[in-house]
C-alpha cells in the first residue's frame, strides 16, 4: 500500500467510512503506537479494516483548514462578535484552534458538516461539501452561524445529532459560574469578577489583581473568557448575565445548509452546569447530559413530548457503591424539576444574583436549616431561596419562579443540596449501544473528588484512583422510581455505571515510562466516544500519552485496537459524526490543536517539549481531512 500524505495542520474532520451490515463487525488491522519523529508528528492511521473476509485499504485525503477561505472570502474558524464584525487579537483576526463537536447532514443530495468551536466567545460553521466520483469530499463552501438572537455561546464542545436530524450543541462552561460575579461574593473567592481589571471606560482588559486573601493567584486566563463572552462579544456589560451561558442549543440546518436554533432559545430546561454533551435516546424523549470538570453532576432530561426538548423533567443522579464491585455504582435520580425553556428565560431575563438564588452563610459548621454543598467549586453553607428555607427574592415573582431557578440556574448545587451526587470528574463523552440496549459515558481522570474525600460532605463515590480514566457503561430500562418515589415516564432510565475499559498507569522505570504517564497499549483520558454496528470508538484527550489516540473497542469479542494515532499535543475531538452516502459511511473526527499541548512520563517530565519548542505556527493549526473506505455493497446501513 503507498504510503499515505501525512499533513501536520488544523482540524482534522476525518472520515472513516465504516461500512458496517448486520451480517458482521468490522475490523482493523492494528495500528502500532507513534515512535519516529515522523510518526509523533503526524496522523497516522490503520492500513486497513476487513469486513465480511473482506480487506478494505484506508488512505487519508485532506478536505479543509481551519483558516482556509472560500469563494465568497468566508473563513474557516473565524471568530464574530454579536454584530458580524471578525473579532481581532491586536492587528490579526481571531480564528479559533479548538474545533469540537460535528454533525453530518445531507439535504437534497447536498452535504454539509456543522463543527462547533469551543472558544469564548463559541462559534460554529456549517462547510458544504460535495462526494466525488471516486468517493473524495471537496470543501465547496463555509458558513458561520449566528448566535446573536440568545446573547451568543460559549465554549462549545461536545455534540450530538438527534433522532430527528437536528444537531445538539454543548456550551462547556467551566467559567461562568455565578458564584463568581455576584457583589456579595467578592470577598469570598479569587475566582471573581470584581478582581479582573478594567479600563477606564469599564471593559475588562483580560488581566488579573489577586485580592489581599490570595495574592499568589494569577487567573488571568479565566478574566480572558469572560472578557470573551462579555465584552467582546457582547460589547456591552449590561446585556451579559452568567445565567444565560451553560447549557445546550438545538440547531437545524435546510436544504440551502442555514442554521437555525430551534424554537429561537437555548434548551435551558436542561439545567445549568458545563455540559460536555447531551445524547437523546431512541425514544426521542430521554436525553443523558455528562457534566464535565470537579465535583460535577450527572444528568437526564426526559422531555413532556418527543421530539420536543423545549420542556420536561431534570434529574440529577445519586451514586451509590455496589459491594464487592470496586469502581460501580448503583445510579438513582433525583428529581430537580419540571420546566420549560421560555419560563426559565423569563427568569434569567430579570438577571438574578446568586444570592438572589441561594442564602450563603459564614464559613463554619452549617446550621439553622443550611447545609454544606460542594459542587462545581468549593464546600458552601448554602439555604435554599424558596419560601419555606428562606424568603423568596423580591427578583421572582413568586415561590414558583424561584423554585425554577434553584432546578435549573443553578442545577448541580440544588441537586448536591437534594442529596443527588456531585463527586464525578471530568464526565466527557456519551455513546448508546441500539444492540445492547447500554449507554456508555468516558470519564478522563478517577480521582479527586470521585475518589476517598472524608471531608467532603457526601463522599459517596470512592472509586480507586486512576489518572488514566475509563469509559463506563450501564444498562437501560423502563419502569423506575426517582428518590421521591415517583415514576420516571421513560424506558431508558440509567440504572447502574461500571468500567468497562481502564487506562493503565505506568510507573518511573518501567516500559515505556519513560515518554508516556500511562501504558500506550491501552486508552488515556477518554473524551469522544460513538458506537457504530459493535465497535465503541473512543477518542482521546491526554496528557499522559505522547500521542492521542483514536481506539476501536470490539464490544462483543472485548478486544482493542488503536486506529488512528494524532500529532503529539493534539486532542482528538469531534464526536465521531457519521453520514452514509453512495453506500460509505464517513465517521468525522477532528484533531484540535496539534503540537500545543505537553504530555508528561511517569515521573511528571514534559516528555514532548523538543516538538512543541520547535514547532512551527502551521503545524500548530487544527486540520480537516478524512480516510475513505470503499464499500463492500451497493448500500451502507446507517
Amino acid at each position: 500500500m503507498k504510503k499515505p500524505a501525512i499533513y501536520l495542520i488544523m482540524i482534522i474532520s476525518l472520515a472513516l467510512p465504516l461500512i458496517v451490515r448486520a451480517s458482521g463487525v468490522i475490523s482493523f488491522s492494528p495500528l502500532k503506537f507513534a515512535q519516529t519523529d515522523d510518526e509523533r508528528l503526524s496522523v497516522t492511521v490503520s492500513r486497513s479494516a476487513t469486513l465480511d473476509n473482506r480487506e478494505h485499504m484506508l488512505s487519508y485525503r485532506t478536505l479543509a483548514r481551519v483558516g482556509d477561505r472560500d469563494a465568497d472570502g468566508n473563513t474557516f474558524g473565524l471568530i464574530k462578535n454579536a454584530g458580524g464584525e471578525a473579532l481581532r487579537k491586536g492587528d490579526v483576526a481571531r480564528i479559533s484552534n479548538r474545533p469540537d463537536g460535528n454533525s453530518a447532514f445531507e439535504r437534497g443530495g447536498r452535504f454539509f458538516l456543522l463543527t462547533q468551536f469551543e472558544d469564548s466567545p463559541g462559534a460554529a460553521y456549517v462547510t458544504e461539501f460535495e462526494r466525488m466520483e471516486d468517493g473524495a469530499l471537496k470543501t465547496l463552501k463555509f458558513t458561520p452561524i449566528d448566535f446573536s438572537q440568545v446573547n451568543g455561546t460559549f465554549i462549545n464542545c461536545s455534540a450530538s445529532r438527534t433522532p430527528w436530524d437536528t444537531h445538539l450543541a454543548s456550551e462547556e462552561d467551566y467559567f461562568l459560574d455565578a458564584f463568581s460575579f455576584d457583589p456579595r461574593t467578592e470577598g469570598m473567592t479569587a475566582r471573581h469578577v470584581g478582581h479582573c481589571e478594567k479600563d477606564p471606560a469599564g471593559r475588562l482588559t483580560g488581566a488579573y489583581s489577586p485580592p489581599p486573601f490570595s495574592p499568589a493567584s494569577d487567573l488571568s486566563e479565566w478574566c480572558g473568557f469572560v472578557k470573551g463572552i462579555r465584552d467582546d462579544y457582547l460589547k456591552a456589560p449590561s446585556l451579559f448575565t452568567p445565567y444565560n451561558y451553560g447549557y445546550n442549543i438545538e440547531l437545524s440546518i435546510d436544504e440551502d445548509g442555514r442554521a437555525g436554533i430551534v424554537d429561537g432559545t437555548k434548551r435551558y430546561a436542561f439545567g445549568k452546569y458545563s455540559p460536555e454533551m447531551a445524547l437523546v435516546m431512541p425514544d426521542e424523549r430521554t436525553v443523558y447530559i455528562s457534566d464535565d470538570g470537579s465535583y460535577s453532576g450527572f444528568f437526564m432530561f426526559v422531555a413532556d413530548r418527543a421530539r420536543d426538548l423545549s420542556s420536561g423533567t431534570l434529574y440529577m443522579a445519586k451514586w451509590t457503591a455496589e459491594r464487592g464491585r470496586p469502581g460501580s455504582g448503583a445510579i438513582s435520580w433525583v428529581r430537580l424539576g419540571h420546566g420549560r425553556d421560555k419560563a426559565i428565560k423569563a427568569a434569567i431575563g430579570k438577571k438574578p444574583s446568586f444570592s438572589d438564588i441561594f442564602e450563603i452563610a459564614p464559613p463554619g459548621p452549617c446550621g439553622n436549616g443550611f447545609k454544606m454543598v460542594k459542587a462545581g467549586g468549593g464546600a458552601l453553607c448554602l439555604r435554599p431561596r424558596d419560601g419555606v428555607s428562606a424568603s423568596v427574592s423580591d427578583k421572582f415573582k413568586g415561590a414558583t419562579e424561584a423554585r425554577l431557578a434553584l432546578s435549573f440556574l443553578e442545577a448541580r448545587r440544588y441537586g448536591a443540596y437534594l442529596g443527588a451526587t456531585a463527586e464525578f470528574t471530568k464526565t466527557e463523552g456519551l455513546a448508546y449501544n441500539n444492540d445492547a440496549n447500554v449507554l456508555y459515558a468516558a470519564v478522563s481522570s478517577i480521582g479527586g473528588s470521585m475518589g476517598d474525600s472524608p471531608t467532603d460532605p457526601a463522599n459517596n463515590m470512592k472509586l480507586p484512583e486512576n489518572r488514566c480514566g475509563a469509559v463506563f457503561e450501564g444498562p437501560l430500562s423502563g419502569g423506575q422510581k426517582d428518590a421521591s418515589l415517583s415514576p420516571i415516564k421513560s424506558g431508558f432510565v440509567l440504572s447502574r455505571l461500571f468500567p468497562v475499559l481502564e487506562g493503565r498507569t505506568l510507573k518511573p522505570g518501567e516500559l515505556y515510562a519513560a515518554e508516556n504517564a500511562c501504558h500506550p497499549g491501552v486508552i488515556a483520558n477518554p473524551d469522544n466516544l460513538g458506537y457504530s454496528d459493535g465497535v465503541l470508538f473512543v477518542g482521546e484527550d491526554s496528557s499522559n500519552h505522547m500521542n492521542n489516540a483514536v481506539w476501536a473497542f470490539d464490544t462483543a469479542k472485548k478486544t482493542l485496537t488503536r486506529v488512528l494515532s494524532a500529532p503529539t499535543g493534539a486532542e482528538v475531538t469531534g464526536s465521531f459524526a457519521t453520514l452514509d452516502t453512495g453506500g460509505s459511511r464517513y465517521i468525522f473526527i477532528n484533531i484540535q490543536h496539534p503540537l500545543k499541548d505537553h504530555s508528561r512520563n511517569a515521573s511528571g517530565v514534559k516528555a514532548n517539549r523538543a516538538y512543541i519548542k520547535d514547532a512551527d505556527e502551521p503545524a500548530r493549526r487544527s486540520y480537516t481531512g478524512y480516510i475513505e473506505l470503499p464499500s463492500a455493497s451497493p448500500t451502507a446501513s446507517p
